[in-house]
């Protein structure tokens, strides 16, 4: 009797390390506004910095975990600071954001650059 050989293909990679830059931009009621996102990625903690109309902004509490990215930046608004919350997961470079900024849900496609 013959055995039978299943090859089953291997999981698609998840995780990793995705430290680098990213770059996308937020369409608002005054125009596009470009974001850049440069994250180190150690072992699931998370650091770096965005830069957009706000200036350049230190991650708080960032976390990876798998594909999914999450961190917080402090935002001072004309003398009025608030906080922007970011939940992310990358595909194939990117790391499609959905960005909770008081009552706003703001939806950002960031690319790699670097």
């Amino acid at each position: 009797m013959a055995a039978l050989l299943v090859v089953w293909p291997a999981p698609a990679q998840r995780g990793g390390d995705h430290s680098g830059t990213y770059k996308g931009d937020v369409l608002t009621s005054g125009g596009k506004v470009e974001n850049t996102l440069v994250i180190k990625d150690v072992g699931g903690k998370v650091t770096g910095t965005l830069t957009n109309q706000y200036g350049t902004l230190p991650l708080i509490d960032g976390a990876m975990d798998l594909d999914d990215l999450f961190f917080v930046v402090m935002v001072n608004d004309e003398g009025h600071p608030f906080r922007m919350v970011y939940r992310g997961r990358i595909f194939d470079n990117e790391f499609q954001f959905r960005i909770e900024a008081g009552e706003r849900r703001i939806d950002l496609i960031a690319k790699k650059v670097s």
